[in-house]
């Protein structure tokens, strides 16, 4: 009975002693470290500090235009009995403490103060946009850290309004004219001014600038602005266009705007459909394409082809001679042949053709074909 007691009071023993071995043995180095770093809070003998802040931490800058840089300044002043040791943290941002060096602790002492700054770059973010820094704060019993925040909302420089680029005029008839008006706006300076502009189609597409009114300033919800007017005076050319207009702004950032205008040029002499498409043509057999084209307003309209890809054969016959429709129209028939043995590849050159129609000098049609190398 006695060698019974004796081997639990030792089994008890080296259980204990285990517990005690145990609770000695050093972290596991292979155990999960991914977690925030633990930082060791400076130990200050003596009374503590008490931070305050000249500012709310979290600084709101609004609007922002991009390509640009934001900087605030918060004051951090000690009115504690003890020393204040501040020490720069993770950052999203540039954050600089007044005399302090990289790596070294800020000291303030009771009843003075020092300086953070924040300097972000809003670089061609657009949208939402915020960032961060963090300041630790050592001999504060309230207060361990001090994130500092910024955000707001980053837009381009100049803004267009509507929103459109290229600006679209679709169909224009050539015998009216179209206009569309363009807002020129800028979040960050509202004052800005147009110094000047110019654009290669001066006959066809006439610009006028002028500042925005309160009640279109209004209607855009912006506090200032210029007014770009975009008049299109059609020509005799059917056709597609397009124009680039060049647009210098005394912003600093964006000294210059380019938006495009396009659209197509639409008369009496109109295609159905409206491109000579196919994406199927073979390279070894050649293919054709028809269209129809209807000119209204006279008895007949001649077509002499001035432009077209080499090795495209253009053949243009009337569709219709009935002479009964002859005094509203007349259809035609365009025919286009790609020859035998034609490289494959893209055609996209359009067709450009002279007529006698006293409203239409010229006709440009479109082409999208695709040549398949069929072996």
């Amino acid at each position: 009975m006695a060698r019974w007691i004796l081997l639990i009071v030792l089994i008890v023993v080296l259980s204990a002693g285990a517990t005690v071995l145990v609770g000695m043995l050093p972290i596991n180095e292979t155990a999960d470290t991914h977690g925030p770093a633990l930082i060791e809070p400076t130990k200050i003998d003596g009374p503590p500090g008490k931070v305050v802040l000249s500012d709310d931490p979290l600084y709101n800058f609004g609007i922002m235009a991009q390509m640009s840089e934001g900087k605030y300044t918060w004051t951090i002043t000690n009115e504690g009995q003890g020393d204040i040791i501040l020490t720069k943290g993770g950052s999203t941002c540039m954050c600089t403490i007044a005399n302090l060096a990289e790596g070294e602790k800020a000291t303030i002492k009771p009843g003075g103060s020092t300086e953070v700054h924040l300097t972000w770059e809003t670089k061609m973010t657009e949208g939402a946009f915020d960032k961060a820094a963090t300041i630790l704060v050592a001999n504060d019993p309230n207060r361990q850290d001090i994130v500092f925040k910024i955000q707001g909302k980053v837009q381009p420089a100049i803004a267009l309004y509507p929103p459109e680029n290229p600006i679209d005029f679709g169909t224009v008839p050539n015998d009216t004219t179209r206009k569309k008006t363009l807002g020129l706006v800028s979040a960050d300076r509202p004052e800005m001014k147009i110094l000047g502009y110019t654009n290669t189609r001066k006959e066809m597409i006439q610009i006028e600038v002028t500042p925005l009114t309160d009640e279109e300033k209004e209607q855009m919800q912006v506090k200032g602005g210029q007014k770009v007017e975009i008049t299109v005076h059609p020509g005799k050319e059917l056709a597609l266009f397009s124009d680039e207009i060049l647009i210098q702004t005394d912003h600093p950032t964006q000294p210059q705007v380019s938006p495009s205008v396009q659209g197509r040029i639409v008369g009496p002499i109109s295609l159905v459909p409206s491109v000579v498409r196919s994406h199927n043509i073979s390279g070894r057999d050649g293919g054709t394409v028809s269209i129809s084209m209807w000119a209204r307003g006279q008895e007949a309209t001649n077509f002499t082809v001035q432009k077209r890809t080499d090795g495209l054969k253009v053949e243009i016959k009337p569709a219709d001679v009935n002479p009964a429709a002859s005094d509203k129209g007349r259809k035609y028939t365009m025919t286009v042949t790609v020859p035998p043995g034609t490289p494959a590849g893209p055609i996209r050159e359009p067709i450009v053709m002279t007529t006698d129609h006293p409203l239409a000098g010229s006709v440009s049609v479109p082409v999208d074909l695709l040549v398949i190398d069929a072996r």
